[in-house]
């Protein structure tokens, strides 16, 4: 999957942009019978706002931690259940050995 950001916030943009997109690419391939390949990001003016520095000093103090979080997805996953439901996200997919750190607190820059 190729998706190019024409404009691209790295600290609040970025995390939800390729969790959504790797999501997508989940599922396009589980409703295809495909084995998910790669997700390519392409991004043109990638910034951090300068309001959002302090955040991004926390963020970058913070040691990695070690862990291979997956998706599991549901076995009903297909364009007519999609289709023909209201479908939630916990109604597609669970998230599996993921340990995140508390979230960090940023205002949206417009």
């Amino acid at each position: 999957l190729c998706v190019y950001m024409r404009s691209w916030d790295l600290f609040l943009g970025a995390p939800f942009n390729l969790a959504q997109y790797g999501f997508l690419l989940a599922l396009i391939s589980k409703i295809s019978n495909k084995y998910p390949g790669k997700l390519h990001f392409f991004a043109n003016n990638v910034h951090i706002y300068e309001n959002h520095v302090d955040q991004v000093n926390t963020l970058l103090s913070r040691k990695p931690k070690i862990m291979k979080p997956y998706v599991l997805l549901s076995e009903n996953i297909s364009f007519e259940y999609i289709e023909n439901n209201s479908v939630t996200v916990s109604d597609l997919a669970q998230v599996k050995n993921y340990d995140p750190y508390s979230f960090i607190k940023a205002p949206m820059a417009v």
